[in-house]
């Protein structure tokens, strides 16, 4: 991990501020690789495991899964106690039943390569420091066995929330025109990730559909409660129209490739993993080609492709 660390932070120290970018309301100092143009972001999330149903939303005519309860199975196999001195594990015994077992989690972008403002954060937002929120919400990675997944109806999806304060939908009196700020009125954010954010996966996805991604591959190495995703393909499906055209590489092979570890704790009775952060760094080749790679404990990895002509 050292090594990892120490490579990461060599190639953004020996990357330059080449340009600012924005879409969707977010923009980022874009960072001179030499023959390409990125970005780097941060971001932290909290992942479970559970045999809910998903929900579904549409955004400006586009349907999005989404995750509608927090229910949960544990991993633990002292959680449940099958018979006097048996124990296993509530997510093995779902699928020994027969279930459908999925991997779900939310969290919230914490930087996005915004290096104009070293020590205010987030300033990655348009309409100014803080007064917006980048969270994000997964699912559908269905496990079929240990380590193995099926990512065929995978989802995830990246929300986008104004925090200024600004009504855009309100009674107003007469000479008054939209928008008209309203002092304390503020939405309800989701707030910085920590071991109970599972508990605000509503607050995760209340904002406006930013981007939404499919998992086009997902190979898996170690187990349920230690494991990594080495790198899988995933392609932008929808979103904000800008956002769209920013990240959409028009690639066969999937936009991205993902690459992320997850850690649960093997002391706890909780069926929720650690919180935790990770970093995000995308190669941009302008006008609408990114990729994306990171690497940390949960790191979403990212590594976008320009497709053949």
């Amino acid at each position: 991990m050292k090594k990892i660390a120490l490579a990461i932070a060599f190639t953004l120290s020996s990357a330059s501020v080449s340009a600012v970018e924005s879409a969707g309301g977010i923009q980022w100092d874009t960072l001179d690789f030499g023959t390409v143009d990125g970005l780097s972001a941060s971001f932290s999330f909290q992942q479970w495991f559970t045999s809910g149903v998903y929900g579904t939303e549409n955004h400006d005519g586009f349907d999005v899964s989404t995750i509608t309860a927090s229910s949960s199975l544990a991993l633990n196999p002292r959680d449940t106690e099958v018979a006097p001195g048996v124990f296993a594990s509530e997510v093995g015994l779902a699928l020994d039943s027969g279930a459908m077992v999925n991997l779900s989690g939310v969290g919230r972008f914490d930087s996005f390569s915004d290096g104009r403002r070293q020590t205010e954060t987030p300033s990655f937002c348009v309409n100014g420091v803080s007064n917006c929120e980048l969270t994000f919400a997964f699912g559908g990675l269905r496990v079929i066995s240990e380590g193995v997944f099926d990512s065929s109806t995978a989802w995830l999806n990246v929300y986008y929330e104004d925090l200024s304060g600004t009504v855009v939908d309100a009674t107003l009196p007469d000479g008054s025109t939209i928008p008209v700020t309203v002092p304390g009125t503020r939405p309800a954010a989701f707030g910085a990730v920590n071991s109970t954010a599972y508990s605000r996966y509503e607050e995760a996805q209340d904002g406006e559909l930013w981007g939404s991604f499919a998992f086009d591959s997902f190979p898996f190495s170690g187990s349920l409660v230690a494991g990594t995703v080495p790198g899988a393909n995933i392609s932008i499906v929808g979103g904000k129209s800008d956002v769209v055209n920013a990240l959409d590489t028009n690639d066969f092979m999937g936009d991205f490739v993902y690459s992320s570890s997850a850690q649960f704790s093997d002391t706890s009775s909780s069926p929720y993993s650690d919180a935790a952060t990770g970093e995000l760094t995308t190669k941009v080749s302008a006008p609408s080609t990114i990729g994306i790679f990171g690497v940390s404990l949960f790191a979403l990895a990212m590594f976008g492709r320009r497709k053949h002509k």
